[in-house]
């Protein structure tokens, strides 16, 4: 049977401290030869957790300095044509679909509706770039992006992962995995082990706050209980779904270690 060491050392917090670092990766138009070509980057800097009220233990990285940000409405079939950027910027899709071509290789295009895939960086400029790429904006409603030029033309630091190709959807996946349950921060238990934990936890000296029957009976109905326990360092305030499987996710919020 599993055992209230579950409790211990969980959270997203936990998890970003206590795993290995998870940057950002993005796709960059860049240049070689004056032509504009794919990369995939991965920025230096790692995410961190917030302590921003609001946000406060979820996920964040700097970008770095910028110097304005342009919110640009774009309609349902328009094409740029080739062109160059102004300066060196990052672009950030926010809604729509964004297709991104080369002048120089019909082979490859990039396309983003947004989320992860929608961070993108911009460096193919007039001096380093003959005849830049190509956006075109399928669908049928606005495409809306963000055009945040960075300060003093600054290329963020970072590592590259491709030289010749965007970045993969498998590439994005540190990003999900933040959304998702994080086997240091979720167990999932069978219901009926949960109640044998919970009692564990109330004897070690945590505060009783619904009791096992309770438990059960949200359980058996397929309801969803609140539940709040304090355990010495421990903290668990979250809501007990009970899912077609019967089983539940556990959050904590980890405060500090804890072994009853």
């Amino acid at each position: 049977m599993r055992t209230c060491t579950i409790f211990q050392k969980l959270s997203l917090i936990g998890a970003i401290a206590g795993s290995a670092a998870t940057c950002l990766n993005f796709t960059a138009i860049s240049t070689r030869d004056n032509t504009s070509h794919f990369e995939c980057w991965q920025l230096s800097t790692p995410f961190t957790h917030s302590n921003q009220p609001g946000i406060a233990g979820t996920a964040s990285v700097i970008l770095g300095d910028v110097t304005n940000i342009t919110y640009n409405v774009i309609p349902a079939g328009y094409d740029s044509r080739l062109h160059t950027v102004p300066s060196n910027q990052w672009a950030i899709v926010l809604n729509g679909v964004a297709i991104i071509t080369l002048a120089d290789n019909s082979t490859t295009s990039v396309t983003t509706d947004g989320g992860e895939s929608g961070v993108l960086f911009f460096e193919d400029t007039a001096t380093v770039s003959r005849r830049g790429h190509g956006s075109f904006y399928p669908g049928i409603t606005e495409t809306i992006f963000l055009q945040i030029p960075t300060k003093d033309g600054i290329v963020p630091e970072h590592e590259v992962l491709s030289n010749n190709a965007p970045c993969k959807g498998t590439e994005f996946a540190g990003l999900r995995g933040m959304a998702l349950p994080d086997p240091l921060c979720f167990e999932t238990v069978r219901s009926t082990e949960l109640a044998d934990c919970y009692s564990s936890v109330v004897a070690a000296g945590g505060e009783e706050l619904v009791s096992q029957d309770e438990l059960s009976t949200s359980i058996g109905t397929r309801a969803h209980l609140p539940v709040r326990v304090w355990c010495n360092e421990c903290t668990v305030n979250t809501w007990y779904p009970d899912w077609s499987l019967r089983f539940i996710f556990l959050q904590a919020t980890y405060l500090g270690s804890h072994n009853p």
